[in-house]
């Protein structure tokens, strides 16, 4: 009965995720992956469940956006231009962070882009890391794909996390 009670009341005060999920777009009705939603979260980034502003990689016709899904209206994002997507630019969202002065770090959650594409991200870690901390996500799932662009992130000492 002692460890029920525990266990109850471990869960009852576990964060169910990160608040920075998204940049905060999990939360209510903000929209995810956006500077706009991380100026709306901003003032949680000290609560206990906010670990990280995590936000997705994905490339779309034109260039690498910061947008969650892999599809957009039935088709691989990959195949939409990125006008059409409403997503920031990964360039122009990792340029915004700094002004809201984070304090978590950010987590770059690798989703799919190409081989020619990991030097362009790996450049915009190395010129935000002088102002926020950085950290890479790669889901377990794409560990093979991706083990060129891991061994690079790892030899430019940022850390990597797998879910």
């Amino acid at each position: 009965m002692k460890y029920l009670i525990l266990l109850i009341s471990f869960n009852l005060f576990a964060c169910p995720q990160n608040l920075g999920h998204r940049v905060g777009g999990d939360i209510g009705d903000l929209e995810e992956n956006t500077l706009e939603t991380a100026k709306a979260v901003k003032p949680l980034e000290n609560h206990a469940c906010f670990t990280c502003w995590e936000f997705d990689i994905n490339r779309a016709k034109g260039g690498l956006v910061v947008f969650h899904d892999t599809k957009y209206k039935g088709k691989k994002v990959k195949r939409v231009h990125l006008s059409k997507l409403g997503a920031p630019r990964l360039g122009e969202f990792v340029d915004g962070m700094p002004a809201l002065n984070p304090v978590k770090p950010l987590c770059f959650d690798v989703k799919e882009i190409k081989e020619s594409d990991f030097t362009y991200v790996l450049a915009q870690a190395e010129k935000v890391s002088k102002k926020v901390p950085v950290r890479f996500l790669i889901s377990h799932k794409r560990k093979s794909k991706y083990g060129k662009l891991m061994q690079l992130i790892s030899s430019k000492g940022f850390p990597i996390g797998h879910y």
